[in-house]
């Protein structure tokens, strides 16, 4: 499924899972992706979303009530419907701009554009 993903995405991806398990998620949300996207890319973050913090996020996730007890990172979490429609985005964002491989900034960019992802 990530063939296309740069080093850079799919580390964001993994750092998203991580924050997923750690934080007792059953299911993947965007706000993992921002926290894979600050963990891996905070320039890119700072730059065209600065309002964004791991503080911001975290803050989202508790009032969403997505804050449980720890999930072993061998559990294959599924990925929301707003998340798959993201990842799908960063696809489309890549095509567009006919790009071969998925950047962290394509990421960026599918996250922002995808109405239920904002933070």
């Amino acid at each position: 499924m990530f063939d296309r993903y740069t080093e850079d995405a799919r580390k964001i991806i993994f750092f998203a899972r991580y924050e997923a398990s750690r934080l007792g998620s059953l299911v993947l949300e965007p706000e993992h992706l921002w926290l894979g996207l600050l963990r891996q890319s905070k320039r890119l973050i700072k730059r065209h979303a600065p309002l964004v913090t791991v503080e911001s996020i975290q803050a989202r996730l508790l009032r969403r009530g997505l804050e449980t007890a720890r999930v072993s990172m061998t559990v294959e979490l599924p990925l929301s419907e707003v998340t798959a429609r993201a990842i799908q985005g960063a696809t489309t964002e890549a095509d567009a701009h006919g790009q071969k491989h998925i950047t962290a900034e394509h990421l960026l960019l599918a996250l922002l554009r995808e109405e239920n992802s904002a933070i």
